[in-house]
Formats: structure tokens, C-alpha cells, sequence
């Protein structure tokens, strides 16, 4: 016998990419790229990016019945796992990464694929601010080059400038793009909560600034770089960052240089206020991603 077709309500129309395991609205808000094996609100409240490894209820903060909108104290032992490398962090702020404990960052070094050079440079000790200059190879030494200036991804809490997915990225960029890069290794929470990364990220573009009227300490910046031509970029957590520092050139003295663009890959965007599909998210799970 032929039946109506059940409407599913608004809450429950989230878009699956393997549509044989559909995730509900009230088991995972989140974008599932590995649907297969679905993760449920209850016991995984944040982003799931491969869920082969299901965190526990009891480690995570789970949705009652009787205060659907609370979120559970969680004692010092407990731990959210964030993604499937095992990204965790402590209710005492401090985070385990697994897989990205820096043993595989790559120096810097003159790439033999693309010819790119690449150093690093403190920006401020004190807070372990620095940054890695890359230099595609050089023609003409009288030509002037675009400067862009890179953030690198890993909401806010993981990855690194040094890291081999960032560095041989920049080196193809900068090659293919015939480019001056300044990557800046801001730092990470929830050891530093934002807004220490923004904070970061401004100051390497000050330094970065300091070069526009000449006698600035990097060579590369003073001789190869067009400040007429600077570009911001980044992807996810770092066009979030990209996105932030364009705004507040608009409104801070930067020394001089001209803002041609902004380049944001797949950006994060989360803000005080829920917009369109946002709205829909509980509030205990954007109560979670707020204390990053």
C-alpha cells in the first residue's frame, strides 16, 4: 500500500554524504565526513572528522533528560576526545596530541623540487611567537614580489607551520604562485585560549610591517618583497584568523602596506550569536566549542 512520505522535521534535514547511514540532527549537528560509523551527540559533543574511535558517555559531556541545555561538570580527570589522531583536553586546560607531538616537523631548508628557500625567524621569544619566511627562487633581484601571509588550520587547538602538510604546501605556493610567504606559528589552545592565537598573528603582521619604510631585520622581506601587494591567507581556523587580521587592518595602523587580498580555504566561522543552520545546535555543544 502505497504511504505518504514522512516529512522529517527541520531539525532532522542535515546533509549526508553517505546517505545509507543518514546522521540525525539530534545525534550529530556536526558535519560527518566518515559517516561510517556515526557518532551520537550523547557521547561525542564536538566535530567529528573520522569517528573510528567513538569516545565514551562517561568522558564526554552527555545530554540529560532532565536539563537537555546543561552541561555536566566534568572532574579534572575528564576528557573530550576531539578527533580521531586523539586530540584530548583536560578540564585543567592542558591538551594531549598524539599526532602532533612535532617529531615530524621539517626544518627549515632550500627544497630541491620547487628551488624554495625557507628560514625561521623569532617574532617574540618570550612567548614562543615565530614564523617561517619562504623565498621562491630568485630571477631578477631588482623584481618585487607579492607578500602573503599565512595561517595555518587545526581549530585553533592543533598542527604546526613546521609541520610536513604545511611546509611542502607553502613551498608550492610560493613556487607556483612566484610569491614572498611569511607562515606564522601562532599559539594553540587550550593551553592559550583565544584570543592569544589573533593576538599572535597581529604581531607577526606588525613585524612583518616594520619592513614597509626599509631597515627592517629580514633581508628577504626588505629586498624581494612588494608591501603593495600583501595578501592574507589560510585555511579553516586559520582563514577564521586570515578573516579577522583583514578586518583589523581596516581599523589599525599597520606601518603602511596595502591589503590587495584574502584567501580563505573552507574557513570556521563561530560567533557569539547563532546564525542560519547554527541555530539548531544545542546549547551544551556550543558551550563546549566557546571554552576553546
Amino acid at each position: 500500500m502505497w504511504r505518504e512520505p514522512r516529512i522529517l522535521p527541520e531539525q532532522d534535514r542535515v546533509r549526508t554524504l553517505c546517505p545509507n547511514r543518514v546522521t540525525v540532527a539530534e545525534q550529530n549537528p556536526f558535519r560527518t565526513l566518515c559517516p561510517n560509523r556515526v557518532t551520537k551527540a550523547e557521547q561525542n559533543p564536538v566535530r567529528t572528522l573520522c569517528p573510528s574511535r567513538v569516545t565514551k558517555a562517561e568522558q564526554n559531556s552527555v545530554q540529560t533528560e532532565s536539563s537537555p541545555n546543561t552541561l555536566p561538570e566534568q572532574s579534572d580527570k575528564g576528557r573530550a576526545e576531539l578527533c580521531p589522531n586523539r586530540i584530548q583536553s583536560e578540564h585543567s586546560a592542558r591538551a594531549e596530541r598524539p599526532g602532533f607531538t612535532g617529531k615530524d616537523n621539517l626544518p627549515a631548508s632550500l627544497d630541491p623540487i620547487t628551488g624554495v628557500q625557507s628560514k625561521d625567524v623569532e617574532i617574540s621569544p618570550e612567548i614562543g611567537l615565530s614564523a617561517r619566511l619562504y623565498l621562491p627562487r630568485i630571477t631578477n633581484p631588482d623584481d618585487k614580489l607579492p607578500l602573503l601571509i599565512y595561517f595555518h588550520g587545526g581549530g585553533f587547538i592543533a598542527e604546526s607551520t613546521f609541520s610536513p602538510l604545511y611546509h611542502n604546501y607553502l613551498n608550492s605556493v610560493v613556487a607556483k604562485g612566484n610569491t614572498v610567504a611569511v607562515s606564522v606559528e601562532y599559539r594553540l589552545a587550550p593551553e592559550h585560549p583565544l584570543p592569544a592565537g589573533y593576538e599572535d598573528c597581529w604581531a607577526a603582521i606588525k613585524r612583518v610591517a616594520s619592513h614597509f619604510s626599509g631597515g627592517g631585520p629580514e633581508a628577504w622581506l626588505e629586498d624581494h618583497a612588494d608591501f603593495r601587494r600583501v595578501f592574507f591567507a589560510g585555511d579553516s581556523a586559520g582563514a577564521n584568523i586570515a578573516h579577522h587580521m583583514a578586518i583589523r587592518v581596516g581599523w589599525e595602523e599597520t606601518g603602511g602596506f596595502r591589503l590587495a587580498g584574502v584567501v580563505l580555504v573552507h574557513p570556521y566561522f563561530w560567533g557569539k550569536e547563532p546564525i542560519g543552520g547554527e541555530e539548531g545546535i544545542p546549547m551544551e555543544k556550543r558551550r563546549f566549542a566557546e571554552e576553546l
